[in-house]
């Protein structure tokens, strides 16, 4: 009974991540998926949208983006946002939970792309360094209740759940050729065999691409060269110079 539960377990773990291959199914569009999302929903609330694609280009959680501030954006030694901490929301009552440190309990840098570097830099711009980067509106703190009503979520998210933001930005990284340890960092996974369980099925190894190389190498036909194979006297391998009779 034992070693059936070991092997279904095994067998289990080996299933990639459902939301991970649908969202890598989706990013087939390629690196200009996130801003068009954040573009459809621009028409609805611009400033709204802006939250959309820094989810998507950072993959940070929901809570952690809540929580960070003005000061909380560095230039060393790359332009990041540095998570310290986690302000989810009660599932029961929707209250934000005040907590002082992240899920895992690490504090980490998470890098911003030239794409989204702008878009937090105008959110920092002229403001103190204790005030929240991502406000609501109103002030205090925001809730993701109301940036998935004005964008207009249900309508713009082609297929995806707020939470599959941060599996675009997984996937993006692993695509760009980032390692499955500096990926693990940026999304603050508590080690790197979690960050490798769920989306180890996105990666190839230095050994996969070359073999790939070598394959698109042999099906490559350069000018000039026939499909068939030339014997020496110049007559097809295949049939010899009397295989052209029609057959």
């Amino acid at each position: 009974m034992q070693y059936c539960i070991q092997i279904y377990v095994k067998l289990f773990m080996a299933i990639p991540n459902p939301d991970v291959i649908r969202e890598h199914a989706l990013l087939q569009e390629g690196p200009a998926l996130a801003p068009a999302l954040s573009a459809a929903q621009r028409k609805f609330d611009a400033r709204y949208a802006d939250l959309t694609l820094v989810l998507a280009l950072t993959g940070v959680r929901f809570g952690e983006l809540r929580g960070l501030r003005v000061k909380d954006v560095a230039e060393v030694p790359y332009p990041s946002v540095v998570v310290r901490r986690s302000l989810p929301q009660s599932g029961l009552t929707g209250a934000v939970i005040e907590r002082g440190t992240t899920k895992s309990g690490r504090v980490r840098a998470v890098p911003l792309s030239e794409v989204v570097e702008p878009v937090v830099r105008a959110w920092a711009a002229g403001r103190e360094g204790e005030e929240l980067l991502f406000p609501a509106p109103g002030g205090g703190y925001l809730m993701s209740s109301n940036w998935r009503r004005a964008v207009h979520w249900d309508r713009t998210c082609q297929g995806r759940r707020p939470h599959d933001l941060r599996h675009t930005a997984a996937s993006l990284w692993i695509a760009a050729g980032v390692d499955i340890k500096t990926v693990s960092a940026w999304l603050g996974h508590s080690t790197a065999k979690l960050t490798l369980d769920v989306y180890g099925h996105l990666m190839g190894t230095d050994a996969d691409r070359a073999a790939v190389s070598r394959v698109n190498a042999s099906l490559r036909i350069g000018p000039g060269t026939s499909r068939g194979r030339q014997a020496p006297d110049g007559g097809d391998a295949a049939g010899g110079q009397g295989a052209g009779n029609g057959r």
